[in-house]
Formats: structure tokens, C-alpha cells, sequence
């Protein structure tokens, strides 16, 4: 996988064994779990996140000789 950040865009490009893979963006971020006690709000943990979203696939309509 190779990853790579440019003016806080981040992309990542993927290939598959069989040869077909995948490209899109990323985001990184760290959530903040927290518990309601009675009336208070207490701290219960965070996790850090990561989530890939895939650049779309043009899809071809019928008769087009488009090659994408």
C-alpha cells in the first residue's frame, strides 16, 4: 500500500494479488468515547481512526466507446 499526504489531501493506492486494485482518500482522526454518570460527563477512552473512501468508478453507458 502506498500512502502519501499533499496540502492536507491524503491518498492511498492499493493492489490486489489477482493484479486489480483500488485508489481513494483518507481521513485520520481520534474519537473520544465518553460516559454520562448521574449528570456527569466522565472521560471513558479514545480510539484512533482510519477510513479509506475509493475514488468512484466511471461507469459506461450503453453504446459508449468512451475508454476510461
Amino acid at each position: 500500500m502506498q500512502l502519501g499526504c499533499s496540502n492536507n489531501l491524503c491518498a492511498y493506492t492499493f493492489q490486489y494479488g489477482d493484479g486489480s486494485g483500488t485508489s481513494g482518500f483518507y481521513v485520520s482522526d481520534l474519537l473520544q468515547f465518553d460516559m454520562i454518570v448521574g449528570s456527569s460527563l466522565v472521560p471513558n477512552s479514545t480510539a484512533h481512526c482510519e477510513v479509506g473512501f475509493p475514488r468512484p468508478t466511471p461507469v459506461k453507458a450503453v453504446g459508449d466507446q468512451n475508454d476510461y
